[in-house]
């Protein structure tokens, strides 16, 4: 596999004054009734999207998109999250890091666990102390609304649950569960410790593994300069008249199918800003976050999650 290390471009976040442990950033969810575009589900490779993803368009803060499809299509998520970067908040310190972390507790796979496999690898979780393989550094953060339950909990999510999957070399995946969200709901934020120039390396989209305990509607949203709010690293600048916030990323819905680990993936083409933010010309030479978000009841989406994920890559 060719290194693309050196595509890893782009100067480094604007640091905030917080360090990585401060989850002062961490914000309330849009105003009501900010609908999202609706949307058609994105089952990827082999992802079945059946019996999901049946939410109103623009319920809530941002609106999870409207009724599932399921199939192969991949289009606009409706929903828009709030926390890392997310529809009101800011992204916090980027920097993230190797020196700021301790050593990952000892796998469940007899040490056979294959770790950050390729150049192409974002994270597989196998550090199991938060780093993700982009650079051996970058952070993972969790955020959500506080009117139901989540785990992880809100803040940096520096350990992961043993996946049960050491057969294809996988010791620790992330275990989202959820339940009781009456707003926007909760996600999981993957921050670069510098932007990577997708368009440069020739990437297409991202590619991942999920598994749910029943069918769930999630969203995959990619923070850019572009999307992400001026003062903390982005270049976006909230506008009044009309108004209109940062944070409003590229975004495609996917519906995890019941069962064990499927391939997903979301090609660049698809995400489509959602329509309730600043207006950007996107592009992916500069991908700084990517985003996973599990819609709340007000967003139109489910009362409870239980989703498992792992292997986080980029693919040509």
């Amino acid at each position: 596999m060719k290194n693309k290390s050196a595509l890893l471009v782009g100067s480094l976040l604007s640091i905030i004054s917080c360090n990585l442990h401060d989850t002062s950033y961490l914000q309330a969810g849009d105003p009501k009734g900010r609908g999202g575009s609706a949307g058609n589900d994105s089952a990827g490779s082999g992802a079945p999207g059946a019996g999901a993803g049946a939410g109103a368009d623009g319920i809530g803060d941002s609106g999870e998109g409207g009724a599932g499809q399921g199939g192969a299509a991949e289009s606009s998520a409706g929903q828009g999250g709030a926390g890392e970067g997310g529809d009101r908040s800011p992204a916090g310190s980027a920097t993230g890091g190797s020196n700021d972390v301790g050593a990952g507790a000892a796998g469940p796979c007899d040490d056979a666990a294959v770790a950050c496999a390729s150049s192409d690898m974002i994270t597989d979780f196998e550090s199991n102390d938060g780093r993700l393989c982009v650079l051996e550094s970058g952070t993972v953060i969790a955020y959500g609304d506080g009117t139901g339950t989540q785990s992880p909990a809100i803040g940096d999510v520096r350990s992961f649950d043993a996946s049960d999957d050491c057969e294809r070399g996988s010791a620790f995946a992330l275990h989202a569960v959820g339940a009781g969200s009456t707003d926007y709901g909760f996600g999981i934020a993957l921050r670069f410790p510098q932007n990577v120039d997708a368009v440069a390396a020739g990437y297409k989209g991202i590619r991942f593994k999920a598994k749910a305990g029943q069918s769930r509607k999630i969203s995959i949203k990619v923070a850019t300069p572009a999307t992400l709010d001026a003062s903390f690293g982005g270049s976006c600048e909230p506008t009044k008249s009309p108004e209109k916030l940062c944070n409003d990323h590229p975004a495609a819905a996917v519906v995890v199918a019941t069962g064990g680990w499927v391939d997903y993936q979301v090609t660049f083409a698809s995400l489509k800003q959602e329509g309730w933010g600043v207006p950007a010309t996107v592009t992916f030479d500069a991908v700084a976050q990517i985003h996973v978000v599990f819609p709340g009841s007000g967003s139109g989406g489910s009362k409870d999650y239980d989703i498992w994920l792992d292997d986080f890559t980029f693919y040509e």
